[in-house]
């Protein structure tokens, strides 16, 4: 299925639409219960402020995939390559650590920026703005 979208889509680029697609799987998954379960559908209201701290409690379900990812692949490697484990294959773990690594690439995005946090300078020149704009004044 894969190759077929990569030959159907050939010459566009698409990895950031996939990449978001895997990071809000558990977004995805929970509309997809509400639906099946026939409860309404609530839209939130997302604050507009900037908002400071830790967001690991909204990522978690990314970060598990990302850490079982590395231990399955461990793993396989380990017995495969140290305790000679001939139920394994080189292709198959091969296969296995660059699909692997092809997701953690893609969640990573979404777990970096749970924990993003702006530069001093960055921070001082948005202040500013806001500033600006709530005085209704133009900054060239």
């Amino acid at each position: 299925m894969e190759l077929a979208f990569m030959v159907g889509t050939w010459g566009i680029a698409g990895y950031r639409s996939k990449a978001s697609y895997l990071s809000f799987f558990p977004v995805n998954l929970r509309a997809i219960w509400t639906v099946l379960k026939g409860e309404k559908i609530k839209f939130p209201v997302t604050p507009k402020d900037r908002q400071e701290g830790n967001f690991f409690h909204l990522i978690w379900p990314q970060f598990a995939v990302i850490v079982l990812t590395v231990c399955g692949v461990l793993y396989a490697s380990i017995q495969y390559f140290i305790l000679h484990n001939q139920d394994y294959s080189l292709g198959g773990i091969l296969v296995n650590i660059f699909w692997g690594l092809n997701n953690i690439f893609a969640l990573s995005g979404i777990v970096l920026a749970a924990f993003w946090q702006p530069e001093a300078t960055d921070l001082a020149e948005e202040e500013q703005a806001t500033a600006a704009y709530k005085n209704n004044e133009v900054i060239a």
